[in-house]
């Protein structure tokens, strides 16, 4: 559905309207850093305490979870709104539409942030209740509504203002129905005097692990998403749509590689626990490999077909604009995805601090790139900072977590581990590279897109030995089955 409305909203609204769409996301998910961390949390001791039939700590950590995520971004939202005109005016660089409209769009992010909010807190109560099936539908029917929505709204002659108020609408929409799931489906109902002596001990716990998250959240969305903040401040509003529209395709991307090294973690965490050092290192280095093998035909092709694709999808205008920082930041993400399966092994063998100091390091990196960067390059700038600052952070962290916990050399990580899908990929790469300039239609764009996986893992299979392939075929084997566990968990 993304892929198809979005051309649409974009061509009704203009760069910067669709800029001033993407802000209703974007300000919303800033304003949820002020749960602190709570999210995280809720799922982990809801389903700890639930697991030892603790009730009273389940009924504390409910409240907790609902103050935090309710207080926090009730008061950041107010002050949003205090000042809605002073941000419009004074950081938002817009064109064509006036200050009066910005400051409307802050307004409803506001709005909808303080309903998000609390419908992320049930969210995650469910995610810890283990109801997975409630929670990914809720979470689809969402983004449909709100995409749909806003392509019948500009069918309509509507604007933004009108995207506005669905936008609130569908926040508060989607509390309500999650709240009342979880009063159908919730074993305990959440006290709201947590901070009573005899709620001390579930609480202090419930507290201690939430600062920690709220470190790790903050670093994270310092690298991914503070890039959106230096370009709507420092450039034209309309190169926010340029820029924010690559990065939104690479992080679906994103989902294979994640939901390898999710499914992967309690199985590097049984290994551990086992202290079998050979079968923890054989895996560790076969899911890495499965990692690259998913992600370089992807990203093949972006560094080859990022113009035609772009042209394709959404004009010549915005592939001029687009490309390199689509290129660049593919670099950058890819990287991330090579250091996904070390951060899922620093995790599952109690040695986070490596994946915690990683994060730490990227933001920091990522934020002075970009302050010298962006000014003088504009959005390529900010697809440099973050690539480069992902090279200089993730590239010793893999180095380094390989070494300290499985032994393995440089040259051993990428001789088992890299050599054959990056082999692959040059061959991909060679083809791609020959017919890419006859690609001027979906039609032979789409069937390059099926030959080249038919080349890539064609020469997969004949370069992998049979070992090493059979290997891979029983972890896919495995990580199938836990992932169609977890997405389809039955009911308590």
């Amino acid at each position: 559905m993304t892929l198809w409305l979005t051309p649409y909203i974009v061509r009704k609204l203009g760069t910067e309207g669709y800029a001033l769409y993407s802000l209703l996301g974007i300000l919303t998910g800033y304003l949820m850093l002020l749960t602190l961390g709570a999210g995280t949390a809720t799922v982990k001791y809801i389903s700890e305490h639930l697991g030892r039939g603790r009730k009273e700590a389940v009924e504390t950590v409910l409240g907790a979870s609902f103050w935090l995520h309710g207080l926090g971004v009730a008061l950041g939202a107010m002050a949003a709104f205090a000042f809605r005109h002073q941000l419009a005016a004074h950081f938002f660089k817009v064109q064509s539409v006036g200050v009066e409209t910005v400051a409307w769009v802050v307004a409803c992010a506001a709005g909808g942030a303080v309903f998000w909010a609390l419908a992320q807190c049930g969210q995650s109560v469910l995610q810890g209740l283990q109801r997975y099936d409630i929670s990914n539908i809720l979470a689809f029917f969402q983004s449909a509504v709100f995409l749909g929505g806003a392509a019948i709204l500009l069918r309509g002659g509507h604007g933004v203002h009108a995207i506005g108020w669905l936008y609130v609408a569908t926040c508060a929409a989607l509390c309500a129905t999650v709240l009342w799931s979880l009063r159908r489906v919730s074993p305990a109902s959440p006290s709201w005097t947590v901070w009573q002596p005899e709620h001390a001990a579930p609480l202090r716990a419930f507290l201690k692990f939430s600062a920690a998250a709220f470190i790790s959240q903050l670093a994270w969305s310092a690298a991914f998403q503070w890039d959106r903040l230096f370009i709507g401040g420092l450039l034209p509003l309309n190169q926010l749509t340029y820029y924010i529209i690559p990065a939104a395709i690479l992080q679906k991307l994103w989902l294979i590689p994640l939901a390898i090294g999710s499914a992967a973690f309690p199985m590097l965490s049984e290994l551990h626990g086992s202290q079998d050092r050979d079968a923890l290192k054989t895996f560790y280095r076969k899911c890495s490999q499965l990692v690259i093998w998913v992600v370089v035909p992807g990203f093949v092709m972006i560094m080859v077909l990022a113009p035609q694709f772009l042209s394709l999808w959404l004009g010549e205008e915005f592939s001029h604009y687009g490309t390199w920082p689509l290129r660049l930041l593919a670099m950058g993400y890819f990287i991330h995805f090579l250091a996904g399966m070390p951060g899922a092994a620093s995790a599952g063998l109690d040695q986070f601090h490596y994946a915690v100091k990683a994060s730490a390091t990227l933001a920091v990196c990522c934020l002075l790139l970009w302050t010298i960067l962006i000014p003088r390059l504009g959005i390529v700038g900010a697809a440099w900072g973050f690539f480069l600052a992902s090279s200089l952070v993730y590239v010793p962290f893999l180095l380094i977590v390989n070494r300290d916990l499985f032994g393995m050399s440089w040259r051993e990580y990428l001789e088992e581990v890299c050599m054959r899908p990056f082999a692959a990929g040059a061959g991909l790469t060679v083809v791609l590279w020959l017919i890419h300039g006859r690609l001027y239609t979906w039609s032979s764009f789409l069937f390059t897109g099926a030959l080249c996986a038919t080349v890539y893992f064609s020469l997969g299979v004949l370069l992998l030995d049979r070992d090493s392939y059979d290997s891979l075929k029983h972890i896919v084997a495995i990580l199938r089955e836990r992932l169609v566990l977890k997405a389809f968990q039955k009911p308590l």
